[in-house]
This record gives C-alpha cells, sequence and structure tokens, in this order.
C-alpha cells in the first residue's frame, strides 16, 4: 500500500510538472523571420539583414492600436563579427523576441559566396533553430538590396512566394531548387559539388543580356538571373541559372541551359518548352514541347587516372508550332526534326560538362557514379574526386522522340 500510495503522489507532481508550456511563449511575443540574409562588410565584419513579419501587415488591421501597419513585413540590417552576434543585437532593439524556425531563404550575396560560407554553415547546422527545408541563394550584387525590392504581387505572403516560385523549378529548369540540408549534404560528400539557386534584381529595360552562346540548332538564348530582356509593374526578382561551388566557395555560375542540362542528368527534369533550327528552312523555328520519357542512364569505369562515363539520356516531345509549314508530322520528315532535337540539347549538356570541368566543380554528381571502382568508402574519400572529374571522358547520348504532334495533323504551307 505504501509503494501504491508513493507511487500515486509521483504520477501526481509529474503530472503536474508536465502540464504548459514553460519555454513556450504566446505569438504576440515573438518575431518571426522568414528571410536571413548576408553581405560582405569592413574589417571582415558581415552584414547581416533579417525580414521579420508584420502580422498586422499581413491582416491589414490596425490591432486596435489605432495606427496604421507600415507594410507586411520589416527589415533590419546589423554589421556583426559573426553570425552569433547579430541574434543577440537583434534582441536588443526590438521587444520581441527573435525566431528562426520559419525562415524559408538565406540569401548571400555573389562576393560572400566566393569567400566561402562555410562558417556560416556551420552556425546553422549546430542550431535546432534553423530548418534544413530553406533555401540557399546566391544572389548578383547586395543581399540587403535584393531582399528590400523583393515585392511579391501575386503571392500574399513571401513564404508562398519563395516555396511556390522554387518549387515550379521543374517546369522549365532554368533555375533549381536548392535547400540547406541538400547543400550541407552535398559539401561532406566527394561523390558530388554542392549549389545553390541564382537570382538576381532585374533592371526592368528590356535590354537583352544572353549569357552564353547558342548551340546550331537552337533559337533562344541562355540567361542569367537579372539578364532576361523584360518591362513592366511584376515584381523586378528573377531566378535563372545556378550558383556552383567547389567546397564551400562559388565558383561560377552556369545559365539557363547549363542550369536544365544539370536537370536533365540529375533525372529532376519534368517538362519544358524550345525553340529548335528549321533543319530544313534554317530562318524559321519549330517550337517543341519536351519531356523526360526515364531516367538518364549513366555507367562508370576507372580507366587508369581517368574515369570514363557513358550518359544515355531518353526524350520525348510534342510539336507546338511549326513556322514554316513543313509537314514535320509525317514520318517522312519526323526523323529529321528528332535529329535537330536531339543534337540540340546533346550540345547543351556538353557545354555545361565542358563548362564545370573547367572550374572543378560536380553539380550533376559523377563522382557517385565511381564509388563501385573503390575498394573502401576511406579510398573514395581519399582520392582527388575533383582532378578525377575534371580528366574525365564523359560521352553523351540523346534520344529524342516525337509523340505527338498536336492539334494539327498535317501542317501546311502558309499563303
Amino acid at each position: 500500500m505504501a509503494i501504491r500510495r508513493i507511487m500515486m503522489m509521483l504520477l501526481a507532481v509529474f503530472t503536474v510538472c508536465l502540464a504548459g508550456c514553460y519555454n513556450g511563449k504566446e505569438t504576440d511575443d515573438v518575431a518571426y523571420t522568414v528571410i536571413i540574409g548576408v553581405d560582405q562588410a569592413e574589417g571582415g565584419k558581415e552584414k547581416v539583414t533579417y525580414q521579420i513579419v508584420v502580422p498586422k501587415g499581413l491582416s491589414g488591421g490596425d490591432g486596435g492600436s489605432g495606427e496604421q501597419p507600415k507594410g507586411p513585413w520589416l527589415i533590419e540590417s546589423l554589421i556583426v563579427p559573426t553570425p552569433a552576434d547579430s541574434r543577440m543585437i537583434l534582441k536588443s532593439i526590438m521587444s520581441r523576441t527573435p525566431q528562426f524556425s520559419h525562415i524559408v531563404g538565406f540569401i548571400v550575396s555573389e562576393e560572400v559566396a566566393r569567400r566561402g560560407i562555410g562558417r556560416n554553415m556551420s552556425y546553422f547546422t549546430n542550431s535546432r533553430e534553423f530548418r534544413g527545408s530553406m533555401f540557399v541563394i546566391v544572389v548578383k550584387g547586395s543581399a540587403e538590396e535584393y531582399i528590400k525590392r523583393n515585392s511579391p504581387t501575386l503571392e500574399a505572403t513571401l513564404t508562398e512566394f519563395y516555396e511556390e516560385f522554387l518549387a515550379s523549378s521543374s517546369e522549365s529548369s532554368y533555375f533549381l531548387r536548392a535547400t540547406f540540408q541538400d547543400f550541407y549534404v552535398r559539401l561532406k560528400n566527394s561523390g558530388g559539388s554542392p549549389y545553390a539557386v541564382y537570382s538576381s534584381i532585374n533592371p526592368m529595360t528590356g535590354e537583352d543580356k544572353p549569357a552564353g552562346v547558342r548551340t546550331p540548332e537552337q533559337k533562344g538564348s541562355p540567361y542569367l538571373a537579372g539578364g532576361i530582356p523584360r518591362t513592366g509593374t511584376e515584381n523586378p526578382i528573377d531566378f535563372a541559372g545556378l550558383a556552383v561551388f567547389r567546397g564551400d566557395k562559388m565558383v561560377g555560375v552556369l545559365n539557363s541551359d547549363e542550369t536544365r542540362a544539370v536537370a536533365l542528368l540529375q533525372g529532376s527534369f519534368s517538362r519544358g518548352n524550345m525553340g529548335v533550327v528549321d533543319p530544313l528552312a534554317e530562318e524559321e523555328t519549330v517550337s517543341l514541347g519536351i519531356r523526360s520519357e526515364s531516367k538518364p542512364k549513366i555507367t562508370a569505369e576507372l580507366d587508369g587516372v581517368r574515369p570514363v562515363f557513358n550518359v544515355e539520356v531518353g526524350l520525348e516531345a510534342d510539336i507546338l508550332g511549326i513556322n514554316s509549314g513543313i509537314h514535320y508530322e509525317s514520318s517522312k520528315y519526323r526523323g529529321i526534326l528528332e535529329r535537330q532535337a536531339s543534337d540540340l540539347i546533346a550540345g547543351q549538356i556538353r557545354n555545361m560538362i565542358r563548362h564545370t570541368q573547367e572550374l572543378g566543380t560536380d553539380p550533376v554528381g559523377f563522382g557517385l557514379y565511381l564509388r563501385p571502382e573503390f575498394r573502401t568508402t576511406g579510398e573514395m574519400e581519399k582520392s582527388d574526386m575533383t582532378a578525377l572529374y575534371q580528366a574525365a571522358d564523359i560521352r553523351v547520348h540523346v534520344s529524342l522522340r516525337i509523340r505527338r504532334t498536336g492539334l494539327i495533323w498535317r501542317t501546311m504551307p502558309q499563303l
């Protein structure tokens, strides 16, 4: 009986102790941060920019205070020696407690990315507040200015803007989503290189700034964020291209065509459109909708000190438009158009491989296919995977089949 009474008393004490949230805070006591940006500052310091949600601004009300909200968020920039210092200083300038578990984007300037973001990654990795799902974005110019200029018009919140925008990257693959978790895993994995989303502020002047040379079969030009010819009243933020890293340091940028080539070899490409030079009327264009037929097949072998990779990419296409009026729907001409489109994609993939080998970075992850060639993981980690990738012979074969011809069964010349 005595033991039972003691157990009942302990249970009662534990019930009281477990009730409630002693470390919890009311919503009105917390400042929800959704974006964090990092710029280089003088003296080896960093300028850290926080974008914080203003609940009253989102709802459009005054919260009973009689004052109209200034906007849906506020922006604060601090110059600090370390990321940890910025957290404490941020608390000293606002009444609410900063909360970082809702951050959707980690934005760094290209200057900081080229210097290396290892110390920032270390802080985020060890802190339980930061989520691995937040996007890693490299911007041309100032991260602070980028954050200030980003004003979505179609989405209600910044979180929706980044999540919906980057979640749709597979629709064209001109840019790829990259989360903190993905970046960190690739940073610690010897079989591939990290990469980040590349973005910029567009001047909105309509000026055309191509970011690379077109293949002979290609009509449209490749672009980088900030160089897309556009005007209008929409948000001036562009996403196009891929920031590629060697270790924690950015070493270059891939344009939109090269980025799509990475997606094709990773198997993350879903669908997209492209304009092909008409093989029988070079001044005209054939528009195609392309999609992956299957995952790419990549085999590897280590021939002495030079890896050899064989890459097979299978694609399907639909005819969207034929300006010349040539009857490419027929079996007589269809094969000609299929070869033209296949050569275009293969050329873009080879351009990407050549560029990344020059930079010494492997965003596709070719090194992962070399694992069977090593006896142990330790042996692979001791190998210079960058040198192996730069010396690799990568043979690419693209097979594209036109499956559908659209609503027009037989294209006729224009009268």
